[in-house]
């Protein structure tokens, strides 16, 4: 699986995008 520290900035480039950042965050934890 992709580790954390790599998600986290992932995730923070597709905030831009919207709900996407936050599902893909969502489903991590």
């Amino acid at each position: 699986m992709i580790s954390p520290e790599n998600v986290v900035p992932m995730v923070i480039e597709s905030s831009a995008r919207g709900e996407r950042a936050f599902d893909i965050y969502s489903l991590l934890l």
